[in-house]
């Protein structure tokens, strides 16, 4: 008897890969599983939307329509943790098709588990492309997708659709992060640029942004960057909007400077509406200190709304203004065209930036699910 073995990268991947072989080769002493019961196996439904849920083996005869069936798998805890952790990456509806002309969004999509199929949201091309990348994710070809993901987020990047590529950026890292083994799995926070070194990538983020902002303004703030302002926006559907600015002084960030915003003007998810009615609202505040350069969340909408804003005040000559799609490594400057600046990802100077970003996204998201509290209180106080 020959004995072989295959090595995988982590649980997740040694579950699927088990599912599969035992699903292709139907082995004689598999049926025992561990949970007592029954086979459970993933099934996707031959919807114009696929539905994407899970069955025993008794109960496949009892189910009415065309499906693709994947497993079965060594237990249900394990086939649902396979489930639930592939949602991360790969978002579906289970909606029903009823709950779907309704056009209301359902549970997941409020959890951003759902890509929106329930609410028009996605397209059928744009989900069904989804759906193909879950199945073969299911059968064991996860590097056939990171490769057509990445090439299609270099094809994004090149047109200046930095929302779309910095979605699939998204995508790829949960991939990575549900694949990946946890001791071999290596995480660079931000946050580490702490102290001298946080001063060292202030200046050097000023050397670097110098010959570009000289091109898209018509003078160069006197001090490097003494005080760097950051926006984002959160929101769920257009409710609960809030605007969040926060301020790094001399390179460290500076909470005391903090200011939020609920947005009062925009009642649809439209971020760029919000970010001009935000940035409109800080200018007001005259006895605020002006920064040296705006750091917001987003391409090229976004730094158009904060352009806008600025010249409305007359100061779009004055403050430069840099965007950062989502975690994607460009950087988007703007006068008449826009300028894209890539970065190393070892840069001191774009981590400075996330780092930006990421306490900015921080803030307006602690205001806004602070928000939705207040209102889910108010309601069950009054029923």
């Amino acid at each position: 008897m020959r004995l072989k073995w295959t090595r995988e990268k982590s649980d997740l991947e040694a579950v699927l890969t088990e599912a599969e072989m035992i699903r292709a080769h139907q082995p004689k002493f598999n049926i025992r599983l561990k949970d007592g019961k029954t086979p459970l196996y993933i099934l996707i439904a031959n919807e114009e939307f696929p539905r994407v849920f899970t069955a025993r083996k008794t109960q496949l005869p009892t189910l009415s329509g065309r499906r693709t069936t994947f497993g079965p798998y060594p237990s249900a805890f394990q086939a649902k943790k396979v489930l639930k952790l592939a949602r991360k990456a790969f978002p579906f509806c289970n909606a029903s098709p009823v709950q779907k002309k309704r056009k209301k969004a359902c549970f997941y999509a409020h959890l951003n588990l759902c890509p929106g199929a329930c609410t028009g949201k996605v397209t059928k091309k744009e989900y069904a492309q989804n759906i193909n990348n879950l199945r073969l994710f299911l059968t064991g070809k996860r590097r056939k997708i990171v490769k057509e993901i990445e090439k299609e987020m270099k094809e994004a990047a090149k047109d200046l659709r930095f929302e779309k590529a910095g979605e699939l950026k998204d995508q790829l890292d949960a991939i990575l992060m549900i694949t990946q083994s946890p001791s071999v799995a290596t995480w660079e926070e931000t946050a580490e640029l702490t102290d001298n070194k946080q001063e060292k990538a202030r200046v050097l983020l000023w050397k670097t942004l110098a010959p570009l902002i000289a091109r898209t303004n018509s003078q160069l703030p006197k001090n490097p960057f003494a005080r760097i302002e950051a926006y984002d926006i959160s929101n769920l559907s257009g409710k609960q909007a809030t605007g969040a600015m926060i301020v790094f002084t001399n390179g460290q960030p500076d909470p005391a400077q903090y200011r939020r915003f609920r947005i009062r003007f925009t009642s649809e998810p439209d971020d760029p509406s919000m970010l001009y009615e935000t940035l409109i609202r800080r200018i007001k505040h005259r006895k605020w200190r002006l920064p040296e350069l705006i750091v917001v969340d987003g391409g090229k909408a976004q730094v158009k709304a904060v352009k806008q804003a600025l010249a409305t005040a007359g100061l779009h000559h004055r403050i430069p203004v840099v965007g950062i799609a989502k975690r994607f490594e460009h950087i988007i400057l703007k006068k008449q065209v826009y300028h894209v600046l890539k970065l190393p990802t070892t840069s001191p100077a774009l981590k400075l930036i996330m780092h930006l970003r990421d306490e900015a996204h921080r803030f307006a998201k602690g205001y806004h699910t602070l928000l939705r509290q207040k209102e889910f209180t108010s309601q069950t106080q009054s029923r």
